[in-house]
């Protein structure tokens, strides 16, 4: 028989979870997290097996272990970066829990085994190679091998952004094409994650000169970011009409077939088929991207649709802006985050004037009467926006 939650929550001490459920976080992970923890997981499993020389097929071989796997994080600490290295220990805990939970042995071996495993694993801390010992944190980072991420640029200078625009907007290039350089020009007003535009709306108010986009954070678990939910204050006409061009290309990309969420809004499995949709999106943009710097450049820069994010992370930098005004437009629940993942201040260039800050975009609290309340709405009738999303 399967065993129980019940049975677990006796097997596994709260000590260990660090809270009052069975897996402690467990239940405040979204279905998306929980996909993403397993299919790393797995990954991770199967390299562990090739390292150690593990083959199950074979019985003479000795069998897998969870002691396996934290035999070989703790080898790897030096070997990937900080926020790697942690995301594989959450992926593998979790997946830890799901073996545990359904061990159906009598005497609960494997369980027992796992749990012992999360413990173990709880209890490692990510450090740095011998080698680096003594260096600082810049140095160690130059010299880790090239992860993915860090071959993706963090900054678009001005000329190069110029040179993909005219390509990209070209007839001849094709949706994808056209669908990229919007979302580009749309998150460099606005800081949106790529996935955060398909939960993304504007309300713009009368005039056309000011508007309110609201967005659900995309990163809002286990006490991340700052709230399920932020707005957005955009003062400039050209940020309104680049933000409501993109949405406007991602409602009709949604629009065709086979490129809408199959379950209700309501449903639990939405909001993961949401996330589907908006890896794919971002897919077709990244690879549309790539193809125009082929073009122009010979080769890719690593300019990726995330890199319009950095790039507003740095003007908001060049602008003054607060580290908690930047974490409150980013939707970082740090104010730390931006300052030492995001573009850097020297890469920023829109340098407002006193006088023009008012255009650059501010963070209001999210609330239902956040758009009315804010400095710049007195909540006469006539300041009710025209929603758009």
């Amino acid at each position: 028989m399967k065993v129980s939650k019940n049975s677990i929550e006796d097997l596994i001490p709260p000590q260990l979870t660090g809270g009052d459920h069975p897996h402690g976080k467990h239940n405040s992970r979204s279905l998306q997290t929980q996909t993403d923890y397993l299919a790393k997981a797995k990954s991770i499993v199967s390299r562990v097996k090739s390292h150690y020389g593990i083959d199950e097929s074979d019985p003479d071989m000795p069998e897998f272990q969870p002691s396996d796997i934290v035999a070989w994080m703790d080898e790897k600490r030096g070997s990937y970066r900080r926020d790697t290295w942690r995301f594989y220990r959450a992926a593998l805990i979790y997946q830890l829990e799901m073996w545990a939970e359904a061990d159906t042995s009598p005497a609960r071996t494997l369980a027992l085994r796992c749990i012992e495993a999360i413990a173990n694993l709880r209890a490692l801390r990510w450090a740095s190679a011998p080698a680096n010992q003594g260096k600082t944190a810049a140095q160690r980072s130059r010299e880790l091998p090239n992860r993915t991420s860090s071959s993706k640029r963090k900054s678009v200078p001005h000329l190069l952004f110029a040179e993909l625009t005219t390509d990209m907007h070209r007839p001849d290039r094709g949706n994808w094409a056209r669908r990229a350089i919007l979302l580009a020009s749309a998150t460099v007003y606005a800081g949106l994650r790529p996935s955060e535009w398909f939960s993304a709306s504007i309300d713009v108010h009368p005039g056309g000169a000011k508007a309110v986009v609201k967005v659900r954070n995309a990163k809002s678990t286990n006490g991340r970011g700052n709230g399920e939910h932020r707005e957005i204050l955009i003062d400039s006409a050209d940020a309104i009409e680049a933000i409501e061009a993109n949405l406007d290309a991602i409602g009709s990309w949604m629009a065709e077939p086979g490129h809408s969420p199959g379950s209700a809004a309501e449903h639990p499995a939405y909001q993961a088929e949401m996330s589907a949709l908006a890896r794919a999106y971002d897919r077709g943009c990244s690879q549309a991207m790539r193809d125009a710097q082929v073009r122009l450049w010979g080769k890719s820069r690593g300019i990726t649709p995330y890199s319009f994010r950095h790039q507003f992370s740095a003007n908001a930098k060049a602008d003054g802006r607060t580290k908690r005004e930047i974490a409150d437009l980013m939707g970082h629940g740090s104010s730390e985050t931006a300052g030492i993942h995001y573009g850097r201040k020297r890469h920023g260039y829109s340098n407002l004037a006193p006088e023009d800050a008012q255009r650059a975009p501010r963070m209001v609290a999210s609330s239902p009467t956040a758009a009315q309340t804010s400095p710049d709405n007195d909540g006469s009738p006539q300041d009710a926006p025209n929603s758009r999303s």
